[in-house]
């Protein structure tokens, strides 16, 4: 019989080695103007991560990474770079989430900070779609 348990901690695990898997691509987005391997590794990543998610019932993790994933689906579309500052800020919700996935591994309270990070990504998205 399966154990619910096993699918839990299964998500656990694989959601924190793709988010370290992010954190690192985002370092080769920083270190090249545009990079559409990276931009594919990320939205694969954020929609990985987003499926997952809504499957576990996390919703609003999959929101966030449904954000993500529309982030870099834009930037591949329009063959449009993320500037340095702004990764730094995808950066910082990443680290957020990884905090979040953790304390809810452990049934630990943490800080909410999903709605700050939900508001950066969604303005990210904004910066990239709006012409100069």
């Amino acid at each position: 019989m399966v154990n619910i348990d096993d699918f839990t901690s299964l998500y656990f695990q694989t959601s924190q080695e793709q988010l370290s898997e992010m954190l690192e691509t985002l370092k080769t987005l920083q270190k090249k103007e545009y990079n559409e391997q990276a931009i594919k590794t990320m939205r694969r990543l954020a929609h990985t991560i987003k499926g997952k998610s809504l499957m576990m019932g996390f919703t609003t993790f999959g929101t966030l990474f449904k954000s993500i994933e529309e982030l870099f689906r834009t930037c591949q579309e329009y063959h449009q770079s993320i500037k340095a500052a702004l990764l730094d800020e995808l950066r910082d919700v990443l680290i957020t989430m990884q905090r979040q996935l953790t304390a809810k591994e452990k049934h630990t309270e943490e800080p909410n900070d999903l709605e700050s990070a939900q508001k950066t990504v969604y303005t990210l998205l904004q910066t990239i779609t709006t012409k100069d």
